[in-house]
């Protein structure tokens, strides 16, 4: 008898009109025997590891953070910068966005034009043959242990970090138990690539 929640994932295979779309049921069923898995996640993920952080860290401090974000990144960055701007001063999560009207190659421009340091992750900054900017290492970070994605990349950001940044890929493969994870959903994270050295 399916459950409550694999019948709710069904129901996300219809469109707003409400007619059906193969497409979505497809990719529903896909990962629906996750439903009933041991695995613990859901869409409160980036309020623990990201939103929690900075309302402690303010109420600790009594300091305002300063968010990296841009508002080209999705529509919802766009909506919360078009309502507040770059200094949500007068909301109630207060916070400074100073890079949101940037676009990335502007990011890029600045921090090779000013040498200004930036994260390894990234690798070096280089033109490409069009002479748009690019990086060598890993092109946005987010979440750097987030699953969200990966199992659409041939050569995904685990088996990257492994090889760049190995106590990051152990941290995240080994202590946090995300190569079971991977494991059941078919996802290479490098672990036949030769021993992260740590």
């Amino acid at each position: 008898m399916p459950t409550l929640a694999y019948l709710h994932l069904l129901e996300l295979a219809y469109n707003t009109g409400g007619s059906y779309s193969w497409y979505k049921e497809s990719i529903y069923k896909r990962w629906a025997f996750l439903l009933d898995s041991d695995y613990k996640f859901s869409d409160k993920c980036c309020d623990v590891l990201k939103e929690r952080p900075i309302e402690k860290w303010h109420k600790k401090t009594g300091y305002l953070p300063i968010i990296g974000t841009l508002a080209s990144e999705s529509i919802k960055r766009r909506n919360a910068w078009l309502k507040t701007s770059c200094n949500a001063f007068d909301a109630k999560k207060k916070l400074s966005k100073p890079l949101s009207f940037w676009k990335h190659d502007d990011i890029l421009h600045y921090l090779r034009d000013y040498n200004i340091p930036y994260a390894s992750i990234y690798g070096d900054i280089v033109e490409d043959k069009k002479g748009k900017l690019k990086t060598t290492g890993e092109k946005r970070t987010g979440c750097v242990l987030c699953v969200v994605g990966c199992h659409l990349d041939k050569t995904n950001k685990y088996q990257r970090h492994k090889q760049t940044h190995p106590e990051i890929w152990n941290h995240g493969i080994n202590t946090l138990g995300l190569g079971e994870f991977l494991d059941s959903i078919g996802v290479d994270y490098g672990k036949d690539c030769g021993l992260a050295d740590v």
